[in-house]
């Protein structure tokens, strides 16, 4: 498969893909906009609608990086009275009152007794060092001043993505900003944002807990407004429903049959606006059910890979969308939304010709508090290789396997690099594909991972509370979804979807597990369009 030209641009996207997985929003403009609206963040001009630019790909200097922290912390004024306060020759006039202000307080030094090294570019260990600090820790004592990531990954400010070489920019500085509110100052539970608000640095604490949730407000996961994501029984299809407090999102709709279903659930739980909706591909299984929601709910956003299919359901979801004044947005790596205390972040596709439309699929991780999922849409291998390649954060605690178990997805790499503890497979029971495949089944035997079925089980709902996680199922809560051997037996025919011939269970030309199809009665098979097998005669 041929890919697009990697630019570089693109690489240093996804090298520096996400922030901390605690902070809302963190896509770099809404970061950036949201420390505006605080008053914590300027930008570096104004455009002709009166707006800020804020010139996020830009490499911000030393002097620059040390005036954003002491905007961040709500400094601004006080530093007008620091500017003799710094030994340093070589700081501009406008930043010696941040520069005095930041080094009175200990929260950055200079290269030397008489520099600061206003002129170099900062660099990520430089500003989260900055941050660190600013929250209590010591680089004599808590971290090492040229590795400040190690820390910042531990405590969740950040979260893997910058280390010695990182390319570093403004969008950078206001990422891991918004993410330095949600942090609790060093032994206290007193978030960073509390405490701005108490000292009235954060003038409006109505507006920055509505910008920012209640989970940059307190220290304690169990404070966070719960999560819930339902994984809707819609047989051979996807339909995911994530809430979180008094916000929703819709990750695919089922099939085109499946859109009553899909409207009456939403209506079921009162499910009036969804903030977004993902079409993860235009696939009729994934698709189709989306206008039925449409017909029930408001859209803020729609994302898709594709603008437009050659297919009914794909059209009707268009027609859903326009009815509403809503177009598609395309889905970005390495972007971010709130959905009330909970995250989500798109991590695919990374390229857009991908010869099988399965790797179009966007995939996505919620986090939680300390709880995440990841939502795999239809990706397979070849997406699933990209992500891992390019360092996607795919750790989470649930996955909901791509491509509905079947053997050309949830590679065992996948599996080791996400380390999950629990597994959701939507498939259709008895379906035409042989979902989910044995191979994939044994990969979860392998990791001992806890598996839920749709099949089996019905819709699936799990619960966080940002640390703990509960499942319940609409029927067979302590189903056998996983035994050590498949029961074949309870397969009266075995076809070959390629040959289009079905055999007994014990004959010696089965086909290999991906191209199985399983068939209760021979009627059923020669409806089908199979025809016997020679050899065993069914």
């Amino acid at each position: 498969m041929k890919k697009l030209t990697i630019t570089i641009s693109l690489l240093l996207l996804i090298f520096a893909l996400l922030i901390s997985c605690t902070a809302p929003a963190a896509a770099a403009d809404d970061a950036a906009q949201t420390l505006y609206s605080l008053g914590l963040f300027r930008g570096t001009g104004t455009a002709a609608n009166g707006e800020p630019i804020f010139d996020l790909n830009r490499a911000p200097t030393r002097e620059e990086a040390v005036a954003m922290l002491v905007r961040l912390l709500g400094a601004d004024e006080q530093a007008q009275e620091f500017s003799n306060a710094a030994p340093f020759t070589d700081v501009s006039g406008w930043a010696k009152p941040y520069v005095g202000y930041a080094y009175a307080k200990g929260l950055s030094y200079g290269v030397s007794e008489s520099a600061f090294g206003s002129g170099q570019n900062a660099s990520a260990t430089q500003y989260i060092s900055f941050v660190l600090r600013a929250l209590g820790y010591s680089s004599q004592s808590d971290f090492r001043w040229d590795a400040a990531w190690e820390l910042s990954d531990t405590l969740g400010l950040t979260n893997g993505q910058y280390n010695a070489q990182s390319a570093f920019t403004r969008k950078d500085v206001a990422e891991i900003s918004l993410a330095a509110l949600y942090q609790p100052l060093k032994g206290s539970d007193i978030t960073l944002a509390s405490s701005l608000c108490a000292s009235g640095a954060i003038k409006d604490e109505a507006l920055a807990r509505r910008l920012l949730g209640e989970g940059a407000f307190s220290a304690d996961a169990a404070t966070l407004s719960e999560l819930e994501v339902h994984f809707i029984d819609v047989g051979q299809a996807d339909a995911i429903l994530a809430l979180c407090g008094g916000h929703a999102m819709l990750v695919d709709g089922g099939n085109a049959a499946d859109s009553s279903l899909i409207y009456s659930y939403l209506k079921s739980h009162n499910i009036t606006t969804l903030d977004y909706i993902f079409c993860t591909h235009p696939h009729e299984d994934h698709v189709g059910g989306l206008a039925g929601a449409l017909n029930f709910a408001a859209v803020n956003t729609a994302f898709c890979p594709v603008e437009d299919y050659d297919s009914d359901s794909f059209q009707n979801f268009k027609a859903a969308l326009n009815k509403q004044g809503a177009a598609i947005s395309t889905p970005e790596a390495g972007r971010s939304y709130a959905l009330g205390d909970a995250n989500v972040t798109i991590l695919a596709p990374l390229f857009f010709d991908y010869a099988e439309v399965n790797d179009l699929s966007v995939v996505l991780r919620i986090d939680h508090g300390e709880r995440s999922f990841l939502l795999m849409g239809d990706a397979e291998a070849q997406s699933e290789s990209d992500m891992l390649g390019f360092g996607c954060p795919v750790k989470a605690d649930v996955i909901k396997l791509g491509h509905h178990g079947s053997d050309s997805s949830t590679s065992y790499r996948l599996l080791y690099e996400a380390q999950p503890d629990y597994a959701v497979i939507s498939c259709g029971a008895n379906n035409a594909y042989g979902h989910p495949a044995e191979t994939v089944l044994s990969r979860l035997r392998d990791a001992d991972i806890k598996l839920f079925r749709t099949d089996m089980q019905g819709t699936i709902i799990c619960k966080s509370d940002g640390k703990l996680l509960s499942f319940t199922t609409g029927r067979n809560q302590n189903a056998d979804t996983n035994p050590t051997v498949k029961p074949v037996e309870q397969a009266v025919y075995i076809g070959n979807k390629n040959s289009y011939i079905f055999h007994m269970p014990s004959c010696g030309s089965l086909p290999a597990e991906k191209n199985r199809v399983y068939f209760d009665s021979r009627s059923q098979a020669t409806d089908a369009g199979f025809r016997p097998c020679g050899k065993c005669n069914p």
